[in-house]
């Protein structure tokens, strides 16, 4: 049986997507050990940023926060951003574009989770606020990236 020429380029895509090595860059392991004690330096709020998802996508999707490059993630990694309390623009850069808003506070953690889902061509990002409990637990299963 031969696959039509369409069906061969989509399936060839969706395997090259899946399987695409990363290029992100890791953090010492002290450097994460540390990141994962969720403290916050005074007058400052941290932002984690985490991919953790059921299904292996090794596609790289670059973090802006407020237009600036924060970093690049891949599959079972976070960026650790420290800001001054305020207002936050996330924007996730993959297929689409997803952007977050968020208002944080002196003293505080907050986790968003990098949702990773195939798209059209390659993958597509989603960006959700998560609570306390469960961004932890999605970032101690991760490692960070420079």
């Amino acid at each position: 049986m031969f696959l039509r020429p369409l069906q061969f380029i989509l399936i060839t895509v969706f395997i090259m997507t899946c399987t695409a090595c990363g290029s992100v860059q890791y953090m010492a392991p002290e450097q994460d050990s540390e990141a994962k004690q969720f403290k916050v330096a005074d007058g400052k709020s941290n932002i984690y940023i985490y991919r953790y998802e059921n299904v292996v996508f090794n596609t790289d999707i670059s973090v802006d926060i407020d237009g600036q490059h924060a970093g690049v993630t891949n599959h079972k990694t976070y960026i650790l951003q420290s800001v001054d309390p305020g207002k936050h623009t996330i924007t996730a850069h993959a297929e689409n574009i997803d952007e977050l808003e968020l208002t944080t506070e002196a003293g505080r953690n907050y986790f968003i989770w990098l949702e990773v889902n195939l798209g059209a061509v390659t993958n597509r990002a989603h960006l959700h606020s998560v609570s306390s409990q469960i961004g932890k637990a999605g970032v101690n299963e991760c490692r960070l990236v420079k």
